[in-house]
C-alpha cells in the first residue's frame, strides 16, 4: 500500500469489511450501522473515531514517497529507483 496505488475495489472490499467488525455484523447477520462512514473517520477532536479512509491514505503514502525521491537525492534507494526507471536529468521530464 505504501509503494503502489491500489484498486478502488479492493480499497472498498477491505473498508466493507471493517465497517462489518464495528458494527458487530456479519455475512449472516447485518446489523444497520448507526453513524456513517464519514462521521467515523472524521478526526477524534472532532467527534470522530480517528479513522481514515484507505483511499485516502494510500495517496498520502504515494505523495511521501514522491517527495522523498525528489527530495532526498543521494539516498541509496533514491539512486536505485532512478537508475532502473532511468530517471536522469529533471524529474518531470522524466515522468513525460
Amino acid at each position: 500500500m505504501q509503494s503502489m496505488m491500489i484498486p478502488r475495489k479492493v480499497f472498498d472490499e477491505i473498508e466493507s469489511l471493517v465497517k462489518q467488525f464495528i458494527w458487530g455484523s456479519s455475512e449472516y447477520k447485518k446489523k444497520m450501522s448507526l453513524v456513517g462512514w464519514d462521521s467515523i473517520c472524521q478526526p477524534k477532536c472532532c467527534g470522530g473515531l480517528g479513522f481514515q479512509k484507505l483511499r485516502d491514505q494510500n495517496i498520502l503514502f504515494l505523495l511521501k514517497l514522491g517527495f522523498n525521491i525528489v527530495s532526498d537525492k543521494e539516498a541509496l534507494w533514491v539512486r536505485v529507483i532512478k537508475a532502473k526507471y532511468r530517471m536522469n536529468g529533471i524529474l518531470l521530464e522524466s515522468i513525460r
